[in-house]
């Protein structure tokens, strides 16, 4: 095997190595959004439940004041039916004062049911708390761990970068030039591309289709001949 070709592979080592870090770079913001989004879930979740707790109040206000409201028509119906005669007039008020009374009764049972819903949405509201607590804890944990994880990768890249520089130039510039081209291309969207690839049974390590008699002669010299199906330069190893 050429050494030129021995020293390619080396480069395409170190760039599939170089490829992983930059897709874990790429993968650092999405994965901030999706730990961001997660909070803000939340949060939201928590803005429902005070909601609930805002309408249960409201409620339970409101109910309170129809029961006052009917209690004092009931005192006043009471306070005027000590003072009728009429018999027929007595009954009526003594209708009235029963309606109220029932009306109080229905009143205070759903004023039950709604002081009930206020303290669930209350017991709720401490729960919902309690999680989004640990939420904001873990997202925070996870967020910094994330700019850590982004700061060692741009500082390996960056080492990476400039130590495949001497490498490239060492190289004849025809096989550099065709060799960026190939890793520009698929390499820039699949970290596990190799653009040099053997040559193994007549065929091509790459997309496993069959290579010509000519191009297997030219890989066994040395010459990195292209794939006519997928492109990448083929070489026969030894």
């Amino acid at each position: 095997m050429l050494d030129s070709i021995r020293q390619l592979l080396e480069i395409q080592d170190r760039d599939q190595r170089l490829a992983k870090l930059e897709a874990q770079l790429r993968a650092v913001p999405v994965e901030k959004k999706r730990a961001e989004t997660e909070l803000l879930a939340g949060e939201q979740g928590l803005a429902t439940v005070r909601d609930q707790i805002r309408t249960a109040e409201k409620i339970v206000k409101s109910v309170e004041l129809d029961i006052e409201t009917v209690r004092i028509r009931m005192r006043d119906f009471q306070s005027k039916s000590a003072m009728i005669k009429s018999n027929d007039e007595y009954k009526a008020a003594l209708h009235q004062i029963e309606t109220c009374r029932l009306q109080v009764v229905g009143l205070e049972d759903k004023q039950l049911v709604a002081m009930g819903d206020l303290e669930k949405a209350k017991y709720t509201l401490e729960q919902e708390n309690h999680k989004l607590e640990a939420t904001r804890q873990r997202v925070k944990s996870a967020v910094e761990d994330l700019e850590t994880r982004a700061r060692n990768c741009r500082l390996e890249v960056e080492k990476m970068r400039a130590a495949r520089k001497p490498f490239l130039e060492a190289l004849p510039p025809e096989i550099c030039s065709r060799y960026e081209r190939m890793r520009s291309g698929r390499g820039a969207q699949d970290p596990n591309y190799r653009a040099l690839v053997p040559v193994r049974s007549g065929t091509c390590g790459g997309c496993n289709m069959n290579v010509t008699a000519q191009i297997r002669v030219n890989a066994v010299k040395g010459q990195l001949p292209a794939c006519a199906n997928c492109g990448r330069l083929l070489f026969v190893e030894e």
